[in-house]
């Protein structure tokens, strides 16, 4: 699309920051990019993130040219990302989408928009209400419900098979029948989405065909160099995480245990939760104590020495949208061993890595047995997925996905112009 024709845009971003990681992060890695081909409003979050974008602002004054933000604080001094009853989350949320909309409907009276675009809160549950201003809306990047857990409850305890089944079944209810939902897609000219299984989700339910735009991507960062690996020293894996059994580290733990190839191998693991005693003691039973480096949390700093320092990701994550460790670590040079399921299996392929069955628990903890396996028997394999990995980075950079977004307001633009 030509820089001479700017769209304005109207962007609802909850959770926006240049000063972090993640959601906030992604919003603001897209937004910043938009705004070299389209004039933004960017409404956002007050509490949590305007003293951070306000801040780079100062440091960027070129930027108000293109890039306005409007701020609406969260209720009753709320933060959604230190966790909360859901319901309690979820009404707050609902009055602060209420509160989005008369702002949203004042702005589009003073500026008349071209285009509405809802960024990514709470993924599919919560559509916003910018579609009710009764111009082109766009919806994304989005989710879908999960992917099914049943071969994997065996990781969980019994109140969280519970909670499991409880929040499968809701998701599902929601995607099918909530009526803010269904509003939202008829309202939408398109809708973006995480990774091809949403896709996949949303055609079989909506009968629409989804634009895939993954809202995590590798950096900028270059002069990063293929890892080295000849077999004379312990190979070094890295797990990255919190510690919850959707994480699912005991897969890896059991695949090392199984392989007989504790001796081998070094598993550094960056995280902590409320799974860490389980884990830890875990490992100690399956005779790990000395082969597992337990980090906790680290800085994103910290996490990328990690990273550069060892050879091999191994993301057993069983639900995600795009895992951001992945994104990183393939930035990295790093060969990622994952599941064949969610964002992972879009990025990573044979080329870069080693997707495994994700079946059930068995396939899984076989799969990665396999792969470790492999990578101790051939140690120049390290090496050639590295080359790979670097290369699969740079398809994944935050101008593909961009390009993604600008490509979907030039097709509400042109549904504005038949209306």
């Amino acid at each position: 699309m030509s820089s001479s024709h700017r769209l304005k845009v109207l962007v609802e971003a909850y959770e926006c920051s240049p000063m972090r990681h993640h959601a906030a992060g992604s919003a603001w890695n897209i937004l910043l990019r938009l705004s070299e081909w389209h004039d933004l409003w960017i409404i956002v979050e007050e509490s949590l993130f305007r003293h951070e974008i306000e801040e780079w602002m100062v440091d960027h004054p070129g930027a108000s040219k293109s890039l306005k933000f409007y701020y609406i604080r969260r209720p009753l001094d709320h933060d959604p990302c230190r966790g909360s009853l859901p319901m309690v989350d979820i009404l707050l949320n609902r009055i602060w989408q209420r509160r989005a909309l008369s702002l949203a409907r004042q702005l589009h009276t003073e500026v008349c928009f071209d285009i509405a675009h809802h960024l990514r809160r709470n993924s599919f549950r919560e559509p916003g209400l910018l579609w009710k201003l009764g111009i082109p809306f766009v919806w994304g990047p989005t989710g879908s419900p999960s992917p099914s857990l049943a071969g994997f409850l065996s990781l969980f305890s019994l109140r969280e098979k519970l909670v499991y089944r409880t929040r499968k079944f809701l998701d599902q209810v929601q995607f099918d029948y909530d009526p803010r939902i269904c509003s939202a897609v008829r309202s939408a000219s398109c809708i973006l989405v995480q990774n091809m299984g949403a896709a996949e989700s949303w055609r079989k339910r909506f009968g629409i065909t989804a634009l895939v735009a993954h809202e995590q991507c590798a950096g900028n960062a270059t002069g990063f160099e293929a890892k080295t690996y000849r077999g004379d020293r312990p190979l070094k894996l890295v797990w990255v995480g919190r510690f919850i059994p959707t994480k699912a580290l005991p897969l890896m733990l059991r695949a090392i245990h199984r392989s007989s190839l504790a001796q081998n191998v070094e598993l550094h693991i960056v995280g902590d939760g409320p799974c860490c005693l389980t884990w830890r003691n875990l490992a100690v039973s399956l005779g790990l104590r000395e082969t597992c480096i337990w980090h906790g949390w680290l800085s994103s700093e910290e996490t990328l020495k990690v990273l550069l320092d060892c050879d091999v990701l191994v993301f057993t994550s069983l639900r995600e949208g795009t895992p951001a460790t992945v994104v990183e670590a393939l930035g990295a040079g790093l060969p990622v061993i994952c599941l064949a399921r969610c964002g992972q299996r879009d990025m990573v392929n044979n080329s870069c890595g080693r997707v495994i069955s994700d079946l059930d628990f068995e396939s899984a903890v076989n799969g990665l047995t396999t792969s470790l396996r492999e990578f101790i028997d051939n140690p120049a394999l390290v090496t050639q997925l590295s080359h790979g990995a670097l290369r699969q980075a740079r398809n994944h950079r935050w101008c593909s996905t961009v390009k993604k977004v600008c490509h979907s307001y030039r097709r509400a633009a042109q549904v504005r112009v038949r209306m």
